[in-house]
Parts: structure tokens; sequence; C-alpha cells
């Protein structure tokens, strides 16, 4: 890392799994490369070193904003892993995995993508996340519209919604009830515009049966945003 370091110097965004961080703790510490976006893949901490480098380095100026993705894929995020991860200090994207604890306060995250093989309590999210401006939503094991209530009727810096395309035939309602969904977001004071971004075929069908824009709620194809399922977790 040290040697990619050296050769770009103007580098702006990286990505480097959590394994790699301890052993290149000083050459990252002592570089004077001045990054905007570290991304970690595979996110994990069982012993809390890992946050520590993560906020000494962004005390240093190494970074201006974290990006953790796939955290939980390693081990399970329980109650004490995800209270050490709230203690980071730039913490803006997250990617879950698994997780079963209850979420703390962050007040830096403005994009959260979930997993859809997760169990998720979404009702409780609005809450700890008040600068939440972008979720990722997918539709093959939830309730897309379970998933997606909660952030509309709290989440007020909200402006952005992805609904990944749908695998599973089980869920075969592919409707959003756009008028329901704009009178919840009237409710909340202050609350900004959210567009929906969503699969081809949920576009058509909710276009025909209720439109597509409204005061606070607009849909737009996925393909507008030009982002491949893979690129969804990354910055704006």
């Amino acid at each position: 890392m040290e040697e990619l370091l050296n050769k770009m110097p103007n580098i702006r965004t990286i990505k480097v799994e959590w394994r790699d961080l301890l052993p290149n703790k000083d050459a990252l510490l002592n570089t004077n490369v001045k990054l905007d976006n570290l991304i970690v893949e595979t996110f994990d901490d069982d012993d809390g070193s890992v946050c520590a480098i993560l906020n000494e380095l962004y005390d240093r100026g190494f970074y201006k904003r974290l990006h953790l993705i796939d955290v939980g894929s390693i081990h399970f995020a329980n109650q004490q892993f995800i209270d050490r991860m709230a203690t980071l200090r730039a913490l803006e994207t997250l990617k879950i995995e698994y997780m079963d604890a209850d979420f703390p306060v962050m007040p830096n995250v403005k994009k959260i993508i979930f997993n859809d093989e997760n169990d998720f309590n979404f009702t409780t999210f609005p809450s700890k996340l008040p600068n939440l401006q972008w979720i990722v939503v997918p539709n093959d094991s939830i309730d897309a519209w379970e998933a997606i209530l909660p952030f509309i009727r709290g989440s007020k810096q909200l402006s952005r919604i992805n609904m990944v395309e749908r695998t599973n035939e089980e869920y075969d309602e592919n409707i959003l009830d756009l008028p329901t969904l704009n009178k919840e977001r009237e409710k909340l004071a202050g609350a900004r515009k959210v567009i929906i971004y969503v699969p081809e075929e949920t576009f058509l069908e909710t276009k025909f049966a209720h439109g597509a824009s409204y005061s606070l709620i607009e849909m737009k194809r996925n393909e507008s945003l030009k982002l491949r399922y893979d690129d969804f977790w990354y910055i704006d």
C-alpha cells in the first residue's frame, strides 16, 4: 500500500480490505496523501483496533469521508460491534450484510444499503440516522413497502430511494402506492422531496396506476441514474 500511495500522491479515493489497515498503519499515518473518500470492504473489527486506526487516520487528515461495505459479512454485527462502529467520526455510508443489534445514533451517515437476507426493524432507523439522504432497498425477501414507509414518515433529509430489481417471484406486486406515500411525506414538517428509483416493470405498472410525480414523491427508472447494482453503495 505504501508503494501505491507514493506512486499516486493525488489519488482522491481508495478501496481497501479492513484486514489491510493494521499492517499498513505506519505507511497510512505517514503519507502525505489526502483522500476525499476511504472505502473499507468486508468491514470487521472484533477488538476495536480497526475503528481506532480509522479515527486516528481521520484525525491526521488522511480522509474526509468513510464508507463501510458489507458490515457483518465476516462476524455477525452484534451490539458491541455496532456501538464501536458508531464512534467512527466520518462515517457516511453503510452497506449492512448481517446485524443483530439495536442501531445507535449515527448523525454523519447519509447513505445506507440493506441486504435482502436480514430481518431489519426499519422503524428504528429514521430516528437514529437524522441526516440520512439515500437508502437502497432490495426487493427479494423483504416487503419493500414495509422497508421504505418508516423513512418516508421520519427521515426529513431523505431525497433518494433505490429499489433494486426483483428476482424472487414470491413478491409479484410491482405497484407502489405513490399517493399514500406522498400523503405520509406531507405530514412530516420540513421534509425534502424524495425521488424513488425503481426497476422498469415497477415504473411502468405504477405509472399506469398512479402517475409518477407528486408534491413530495417522484418516481423514476433506476436506469436514469446510470448505475449498476454493484455501484449502488458507492459515493454520489
